[in-house]
Parts: C-alpha cells; sequence; structure tokens
C-alpha cells in the first residue's frame, strides 16, 4: 500500500505543474471581463455581480438583481491599430416575478 502511494504521489508531482503550465498557455490571451466594472475591480466580482452580467460568472448573483431590468454591453477592440480585431458582450436580465429571474449572455469575437 506504501509503495502504491509513493509511485501515484511521484506521477502526481511530475504531471500536474506540466498539466498547469500547458493548459495556460493558449487560452491567457482570450481573458476578457465581461464588464467595465469587473476589470475595475481585477476580476473579483464573482461575489458581488447584481447586474446582468452575474448569467455569465454566477447565476446565483440574478437571485440579487437590482430592480427589473438589466442589460448590460460592452465592445473592446482587443488592438488599438486593428478595426477589425474586438470583442461585444451583451447580457440582458430580467425579473418575471418575484422569485423567477432569466438572464443570458451573447458573445461575439472576432480576429480579423
Amino acid at each position: 500500500m506504501r509503495k502504491l502511494f509513493l509511485i501515484s504521489l511521484v506521477v502526481f508531482a511530475t504531471v500536474a505543474p506540466v498539466r498547469r503550465v500547458h493548459a495556460s498557455v493558449g487560452a491567457g490571451s482570450l481573458w476578457i471581463q465581461p464588464s467595465a466594472r469587473s476589470a475595475g475591480m481585477a476580476d473579483c466580482t464573482v461575489a458581488v455581480l447584481t447586474d446582468a452580467t452575474a448569467a455569465s460568472w454566477n447565476p446565483g448573483g440574478l437571485a440579487f438583481l437590482e430592480g427589473d431590468l438589466s442589460i448590460v454591453g460592452m465592445y473592446t477592440q482587443l488592438v488599438p491599430d486593428w478595426d477589425d480585431v474586438y470583442y461585444w458582450h451583451l447580457a440582458p436580465a430580467g425579473r418575471l416575478m418575484p422569485n423567477l429571474v432569466v438572464g443570458g449572455t451573447f458573445l461575439y469575437l472576432t480576429y480579423g
């Protein structure tokens, strides 16, 4: 049993760091915040989202939607000198009944 544990520990110790580095290399440039508020708070908004952007980051936050309707939109030009490289984000959410909120997220990302 101890031998199996040591073998598992060695395999995990050698494979886990490689997987972590490999997984973060390709998608690092696609980390785009859904709103200016999220970008301004350095991505620390998951627990305090009470607008329509909660639909994509923390759907439980829709229960605390302020008002009956929230529509959040964002446009980001990813490369300043290229007009055809941009990102659109639209998030509508609405309270249908006192205990029912519906929300969604629409994204459009282009690299030219």
